[in-house]
């Protein structure tokens, strides 16, 4: 378990040039999309809803970088104190992350414990073995589920513009699957209940909903 000093943290959070470099491509991207709104009034409406669908997944991408570009590569210092004694820093380390908006590249420090190596910074965004996000995989997995991978595929392309071989949506399943393995097998493992009950929940709002319509004055109502 890594131990990180929140003060440390927040301390290297600074606006480097790549911060810097990321919000103005956020503010440009925002202006390109209020300018196609605002002066493509005239084209179809389904037109105009992909293109800012497509500029949004465009947006989302350089969010995403600014993201990582916040977390200072996982510098916390030239030591941490770890479970196994104290670690320290090394080389940075360059790790692919495929998201839903797009592929790209985080580059984060190694920290040392003897020959052991580990990006902490993994551990405390809690990234994926594998290049795919979690949201990723989740989506390739709900379109698996329902049709082929080469279908999942095509999806993906279509609507989100994502370029995922049939192989990787394979790879993915092939793994989530053995995840659910793992899950029940651990969930036959735990201790059974002495004994199961039976429970009937009676709710109410009391609002009081008239019964009978009309000018009566004497109305029933729950």
């Amino acid at each position: 378990m890594v131990h990180v000093v929140k003060g440390t943290v927040d301390a290297q959070r600074k606006h480097s040039s790549d911060i810097e470099q990321c919000l103005d491509s956020c503010k440009e991207k925002f202006n390109q999309i209020l300018f196609g709104v605002l002066n493509e009034g005239n084209q179809d409406a389904h037109k105009m809803e992909v293109s800012i669908f497509n500029q949004l997944m465009k947006l989302g991408f350089i969010l995403m970088q600014l993201f990582f570009s916040i977390q200072n590569k996982g510098n916390y210092g030239k030591t941490i104190e770890t479970a196994r004694g104290i670690a320290k820093r090394g080389r940075t380390s360059v790790k692919s992350y495929f998201s839903i908006f797009g592929k790209m590249k985080v580059t984060r420090y190694l920290y040392h414990i003897e020959n052991v190596s580990f990006a902490p910074l993994d551990i405390v965004l809690n990234l994926p073995v594998r290049c795919y996000s979690y949201l990723l995989s989740e989506f390739a997995n709900l379109l698996d589920i329902n049709g082929a991978y080469e279908n999942a595929s095509g999806l993906l392309k279509k609507f989100f513009g994502i370029k995922l071989s049939i192989s990787a949506s394979e790879t993915i399943s092939g793994e989530s699957s053995d995840r659910y393995e793992d899950y029940y097998d651990l969930k036959n493992r735990l201790p059974k209940l002495e004994s199961e009950k039976d429970y009937v929940v009676v709710s109410f709002d009391g609002k009081g909903v008239p019964m009978i319509k009309g000018s009566e004055k004497n109305r029933m109502s729950l």
